[in-house]
């Protein structure tokens, strides 16, 4: 039974009164519309116990206090429907700016109670309010409702009304100016079906609706099929779906069968009630409407409930004008909702510049920000993004303010478009975290301008936490690579407008390395580049970057191996990504590229999809960059929580500065310092540097800069190098006859020698601490004539800014002495240590001869052969070649025999020698063509000759591979020390570096070794410095005279001596380093060929040149027979020529005077106080004036009569 009160109290209780007077017994009153019309007879069927089923209302007087008779089948409290619509508006739309309209009755009092309870709870304060007046209901009321409401600017309205009020209030607020367009509208759930019809869905479709039961349409869920099915037995006829006003009808009239079909006993209303309490639950088409809790009966219940239905459905208007869920709340914990239940994220806020250049950055960035965030829940709480966008400057200002004061964010990040603004801009949003905000953290801002980021110093603002470093470490960055590669030639092409600070930062980091900008070009011009001006690598720092590339790569002339250099900021923007190139674009990041899949971070970024489905994302460097910076952000915040800190902006500050770094997925960030010297906000510390060619992309280098200090600011600032180097480049100038790929220097180029030198050198700098941030790197010059190579010299001296010259392959005399006569000038070292040229062993203050000469070797091989085969010939086999005699060396050889050496000894053609005895043979060739040699005419010997090699041949690879091909590998050589010697300090060590970094290449040599030896002592100069900070060439070369002697574990180098700045008339410059030789010869192991010791050859001066007549003791006594042999002619002929004696030496006597002559006399200055006190070294210089005295006398016939010396 039924009857109409039209939502009037009066009627209602007229209605009741009528059915009570009624001579008919009812068992309960049902389905009640309105808050005012329940309370009008509330009391009165409460005192007469009648069941109240299914009230139409979420009125709390209905479920507080407790009434076992009152059944609140369906509908929950109003205040549980705000906290649903809370719950929507925090969760799903980050709102904290909210207001309410609302009526003022029950309904939209309690509502109202709902929403102010639980913003308190949560800190958050009400925008504004708007009451309407439902007594007077005069609707012209709410358009002055509107206008209070939009005073605050709120994010979201909350509308508790009815119909016709709800209707008048939308319409003003939709056609308005007053509101953001993005608004979010909730409404409680009175009668929104009916509204949505009235209102169309231009207004409808921005609002979000509470149901207290699911859509009518939705037929997947049980009770709505359930109720469908019962509609069309009810009207076979009906062609909708009925409302949800009418769905909530049919769900409270099939729990009240249910129930009463369930009680036992007679049906009374008490039992009916006791079934209810004693079932608690009751599951309707699987919808779960309960608990129902009774307390009197029950000594330990103590939260009583006649709250069924604990679920709201939350529907938004579809395309069709139709409603649709779009999430449902539920509380089933719980009688009555609480703020609680509300899920209230922590909100990190985020400002973007609204410009379409932008529109891509912006959303990527927000995306990867947001999934980074998603890694970690606090406390159940989940972290949200809330990104607002600003158009200009007094924009970005005040929607910082907003976020801050009205939003209540932990922090702010990834804020885009900074960079568009002034000094004076810039200095204003920094000032407000200075002075207003400083417990906020500004955390990951998208730009690398290092006044924006104030990373340390004076400029230091500890609320800005840079995850990454700024631009100056992305150039150096680039410039490290730069001089990894051997290049020293940097050119920049800019646009002074927009980017002259690149040009400033590029200009002192270059300057910190003694370094210069090559040439600068305007991103307008059409660049064209000469034998004069090309650089090796270019920096493009344009807006119009591809236009640009595109015009050096195809037009400019620019060398074919140089790197283009771009800016992060500008590659993404430009999109050069799809750049066609025959060039290497290098270009850096702070974070690891997508495509490393072997990084566990970037792992979790690909797996991590929740907030985005575009492909592009997973290939943007920007979303990488947002990533970072949300799982950052959630790293921390998650420590908070563990610690049991609040989550707050200041605690965010305070413990990432008093914990100082983190490991975020294996990767450190910080330090953070805000206390201890440096202060510093930045985090990452390392750079990846990536090549693009050819629409190809691989990542080739990583920097990384010093946890102890704070990026490269500071050295800016002092130009300070021990901040910020370059290597200490060493150059090798090689010759070869193939033209090769580049003019440039080469630092893959490979040889023994280079691989020597460069495992020690990749060694030192795995050892950061030794010389942090100064690293050593030898690189290659190839030429192919004498006639390019002074060209060559000058080049790398004044534009390639090398440090020293090691090893240079140099046998031209001419051009050995213009190579010393440059290093003069310009005071640069030339390490010597296995070339031939002797040039090189003339003194000079600059040039290093570390290994011995090929007269010492020759002379030990030699003094070997007669000290052991004194029987045997020793014939030396020279091939005619300009390499064997352009610089007179074996003359000097041929010499020394002829003074020091009696037994014969030949000197041939290896042209023309072919047969070949047992003699000893002391072969000069290349390697290849000793081979051929050796095939053709010794091979096959059934008594083969003894060979000797210098360390020129036998140093080669050819010859090593030559050795495993024989039976019987007999040869003699020379090495300073043995390879395989495990007792020797140098080898060992040479043994455990090598092969950590040369695995892959070819088997040691001697020429390796030589060439580790050669770095060893480098790194015995350089380790004598107390520091390396602004150490030059000048003094590299006054260390080692001043260590003169270098003592490598077994190994002597030295003693260096330079008499050119002394007076001492004793004293005698000397550039020889190493004074030992083994004998060593090669003999077969098993499948090995391996050196055996057999002598050694040692000499304290400097140079065997100056020491042949300590020879040994059974030439000493051949030369004595000579002697006396001589001294009897002498006899004889003084007795003819009474006045003088006669020597003669071969040839000379043919130019004796026949009438008339010139006497020339010559002297030792102070030659008896010498002998007296340096024997040695007189001996050393009486053989130097007389070879020079016969030299010239054979040169101009001239004729020797006396000597009278200590000969």
């Amino acid at each position: 039974m039924s009857l109409d009160d039209s939502y009037e109290a009066d009627k209602t209780l007229r209605n009741v009164n009528y059915y009570l007077n009624l001579n008919q017994t009812f068992f309960g009153f049902i389905g009640f519309f309105g808050s005012r019309t329940i309370q009008s007879v509330y009391k009165r069927l409460t005192s007469l116990g009648y069941p109240l089923i299914g009230s139409y209302t979420g009125a709390q007087f209905l479920r507080t206090p407790f009434n076992r008779n009152i059944i609140n089948v369906v509908r929950p409290s109003y205040y549980d429907e705000v906290v649903s619509l809370l719950d929507y508006l925090f969760y799903n739309k980050d709102a904290r700016k909210i207001s309410i309209f609302y009526q003022t009755d029950i309904f939209g009092s309690d509502a109202f109670t709902g929403v102010v309870e639980s913003l308190q709870y949560f800190g958050v304060k009400l925008c504004s309010q708007s009451p309407y007046n439902v007594t007077t209901n005069n609707l012209n009321d709410i358009e002055q409702s509107v206008k209070q409401l939009a005073k605050c600017n709120p994010d979201s309205i909350i509308i508790v009304a009815l119909t016709n009020a709800t209707q008048t209030f939308l319409n003003h607020v939709v056609n308005s100016n007053l509101f953001r367009k993005d608004i979010n509208i909730v409404a409680t759930s009175i009668n929104s079906d009916t509204l949505v019809r009235v209102l169309g869905y231009n207004i409808s479709s921005k609002i979000i609706f509470n149901q207290a039961v699911p859509d009518p349409i939705d037929i997947t869920n049980p009770l709505v099929a359930s109720f469908q099915k019962a509609r069309k037995v009810y009207d076979p006829n009906s062609k909708d779906f009925g409302s949800v006003a009418e769905l909530e009808g049919y769900l409270i009239g099939k729990f009240t069968y249910n129930l009463l079909q369930r009680t036992s006993g007679n049906l009374t209303r008490n039992n009916f009630l006791n079934e209810l309490y004693y079932s608690q639950e009751i599951l309707i088409d699987r919808m779960r409407i309960g608990t129902f809790t009774d307390c009197s009966n029950s000594s330990g219940c103590l939260n009583e409930c006649n709250q069924g239905s604990k679920t709201f459905w939350r529907d938004r208007v579809t395309s069709e004008n139709i409603l649709k869920t779009v999430d449902v709340f539920t509380w089933y914990s719980v009688c009555t909702s609480t703020p609680s239940s509300i899920r209230f994220p922590y909100l990190i806020g985020q400002i973007v510049f609204k410009h379409e250049n932008y529109s891509k950055i912006n959303t990527f960035l927000k995306e990867g920000i947001y999934n980074g965030l998603s890694l970690k829940n606090i406390n159940g709480n989940e972290i949200h993004l809330l990104t607002l966008e600003y158009e200009n400057f007094q924009d970005l200002i005040s929607k910082t303010i907003e976020l801050i004061t009205s939003y209540n964010v932990v922090a702010i990040t990834g804020i885009t478009g900074l960079d568009n603004f002034n000094e004076q801009e810039q200095l204003i949003f920094k000032n407000l975290f200075l002075q207003n905000f400083t417990e906020i953290p500004i955390i990951g801002l998208i730009t690398e301008d290092p006044n924006l980021m104030s990373p340390s110093g004076s400029n230091f603002l500890p609320s800005f936490i840079n995850l990454k470093t700024s631009v100056i470490e992305q150039i150096a960055t680039l410039l490290e690579y730069t001089f990894e590669r051997g290049f020293t030639r940097i050119s920049i092409v800019y646009d002074s407008k927009n980017y002259k600070h690149i040009y400033e930062y590029l200009s002192k980091l270059l300057k910190i390395v003694n370094l210069e900008i090559e040439s600068e070009h305007n991103c307008e011009e059409n660049i064209l580049f000469n034998a004069t001006i090309n650089p090796h690598a270019i920096l493009v720092s344009c807006n119009n970057v591809k236009n640009v590339i595109e015009q050096i790569d195809n037009y400019s002339n620019f060398r074919n191996d140089g790197l283009l250099l771009v800016l992060n900021d500008i590659f993404l923007s430009d999109n050069i990504n799809n750049l066609f190139i025959k060039r290497k674009l290098i270009y850096s990041t702070p974070f690891n590229h997508f495509n490393n899949s072997s990084i566990y971070l970037l792992e979790l970024f690909s797996m991590n999809t929740k907030y985005t489905q575009n492909q592009e994302y997973f290939k943007s460097d920007i979303a990488i960059e947002g990533f970072y910076i949300g799982d950052f952000i959630s790293f921390i915040m998650d420590s908070l929580s563990d610690a049991g800190k609040p989550i707050t902006g200041k605690s965010f500050i305070e413990y990432l500065y008093s914990i100082e770094n983190i490991n975020l997925h294996g990767q450190v960030i910080g330090t953070f310092s805000n206390v201890k010297l440096p202060l510093c906000n930045f985090g990452i510390r390392q750079r990846y540097v990536y090549q693009l060619k050819e629409k190809l992309t691989e990542q080739v280098y990583t920097s990384k800069f010093s946890t102890e200090q704070c990026g490269l600011q500071q050295a800016i600032q002092s130009l300070d190098s021990s901040s910020y180097s370059r290597p200490f480049q060493f150059i090798k100038l090689v010759k070869t006859s193939v033209k090769y790929y580049t003019d440039s220097v080469i630092v893959e180029y490979q040889d023994d020698f280079i691989e020597g030198v460069n495992s020690y050198f990749l060694n030192l700098k795995e050892d950061s601490s030794k010389y942090y941030p100064f690293t050593f790197q030898i690189v290659t010059k190839l030429y192919t004539d004498n006639n390019d190579v002074k060209s060559i010299i000058k080049d790398l001296i004044s534009k390639q800014h090398m440090f020293a010259f090691i090893d240079p392959d140099i046998s031209d005399t001419l051009t050995a002495s213009y190579l010393i006569e440059q290093s003069n000038i310009n005071q640069i070292p030339i390490i010597s240590s296995e070339s031939s040229n002797l040039i090189f062993r003339k003194f000079s203050k600059n040039v290093f001869n570390l290994l011995p000469s090929i007269i010492d070797q020759s002379v030990a091989l030699i003094n070997y052969f007669i000290s052991n085969f004194p029987s045997k010939s020793i014939i030396i086999l020279l091939e005619n070649d300009n390499y064997w005699y352009e610089n007179d060396w074996i003359n000097d050889l041929s010499d020394i025999l002829e003074d020091g050496f009696v037994i014969k000894i030949k000197i041939q053609s290896l042209n023309t020698y072919r047969q070949v005895k047992d003699d000893i043979l002391l072969i000069f060739t290349q390697p290849n063509n000793f081979i051929q040699y050796y095939y053709s005419n010794i091979h096959n010997l059934q008594d083969k000759p003894i060979i000797g090699l210098i360390s020129d041949i036998y140093n080669t690879i050819e010859i090593s591979e030559f050795l495993y091909s024989l039976n019987d590998p007999s040869f003699i050589y020379t090495p300073v020390i043995e390879l395989l010697n495990v007792s020797s300090y140098v080898t060992t060590k040479f043994h455990q570096v090598f092969q950590n970094y040369n695995s892959t290449f070819p088997s040691s040599t001697n020429k390796v070794l030589n060439g580790f030896i050669t770095a060893l002592f480098i790194d015995e100069v350089f380790e004598s410095f107390i520091n390396l900070k602004n150490k030059s060439r000048a003094d590299f070369l006054k260390k080692v005279y001043e260590i003169s002697s270098f003592e490598l574990g077994d190994l002597k180098i030295g003693s260096f001596i330079d008499c050119t700045s002394t007076n001492n008339s004793q004293c005698m410059s000397c550039n020889q380093g190493i004074r030992s030789m083994i004998i060593a010869k090669t003999i077969r192991i098993g499948d090995f060929v391996q050196l055996i010791e057999s002598g050694r050859y040692s000499y304290e001066t400097c140079g065997v040149v100056a020491s042949t007549k300590d020879l040994t003791s059974h030439i000493l006594l051949f030369v004595l027979v000579i002697l006396i042999t001589l001294v009897i002619i002498m006899i004889i002929l003084l007795s003819i020529l009474i006045s003088y004696k006669i020597i003669t030496k071969g040839k000379e006597s043919q130019y004796a005077p026949i009438s008339k002559g010139t006497f020339a006399f010559t002297d030792i200055q102070n030659s008896t106080f010498l002998w007296q006190t340096n024997e040695k070294a007189m001996k050393i210089a009486l053989s130097i004036h007389n070879k020079i005295m016969r030299r010239n006398i054979k040169i101009f016939k001239g004729y020797e009569v006396k000597t009278v010396s200590r000969k």
